[in-house]
């Protein structure tokens, strides 16, 4: 597989497993989008991937660095989709080890038949993004309660956009209401975390669905 790195801090996003757990990190190499706001440029490139490892390699070093909560990020790491499904195989079926896995994907990819594999984040793009097109209904369709939607917000017109995605996407009925957790997280220095949190008290999504105010703390504590 093309990894960027393998490494220990925090989640410092929303996730099924909470907020601020201590997590290894294993970034993968490669990312299909382009995002405005990317944060993680160094991981877009698939010619300049700093390692190829196994994912039993991977696993190896996840257990040198004593983690028990995984999250696979990127780059993208549906682009390696054959090796990412053995890669979380592998951890599913370890003996011994209770891992805890997160995996983290932009939205234009399948979820299909893999879904129930993992807590998944997927990141729905707006329109600030310049990659609101790539999205894939097949990444949304089949989440549920352990997962979550995640919209970064840079305007206000990304949050008009966020907010008519979810109503029609997830609609509210009898029938449906195991919806995934919807996280807004505010572009960082772009738009304040209390400015985006009055959008969202103005609206009647925080009453109807699952919702968070989605602050990055790592970056807040200068963690990677």
């Amino acid at each position: 597989m093309l990894v960027n790195s393998i490494f220990n801090s925090i989640d410092g996003e929303v996730n099924f497993y909470g907020q601020g757990m201590l997590t290894t990190f294993i970034r993968l190499q490669g990312c299909n989008l382009k995002c405005s706001y990317c944060d993680t440029p160094q991981a877009q490139n698939k010619t300049k991937a700093p390692f190829k490892m196994t994912p039993a390699e991977i696993v190896k070093e996840v257990h040198r660095l004593q983690g028990n909560k995984v999250t696979i990020t990127g780059g993208e790491p549906l682009e390696q989709r054959k090796e990412l499904i053995r890669l979380v195989e592998i951890f599913n079926r370890t003996r011994g080890y209770d891992f805890r896995v997160t995996i983290e994907t932009n939205g234009s990819k399948s979820l299909k038949g893999i879904f129930d594999m993992a807590c998944w984040v997927v990141d729905y793009k707006l329109p600030s993004s310049g990659m609101e097109g790539a999205m894939n209904h097949e990444a949304f369709c089949h989440l549920c309660n352990q997962d979550v939607v995640k919209f970064v917000i840079q305007t206000k017109e990304d949050f008009n956009v966020a907010t008519q995605t979810i109503e029609e996407i997830w609609p509210i009925s009898e029938d449906r209401m195991d919806f995934p957790l919807f996280a807004f997280s505010p572009v960082y220095k772009k738009i304040t975390p209390a400015r985006l949190l009055s959008w969202l008290n103005e609206t009647s999504i925080p009453k109807q669905y699952k919702t968070a105010l989605n602050i990055q703390l790592h970056k807040i504590i200068n963690l990677p």
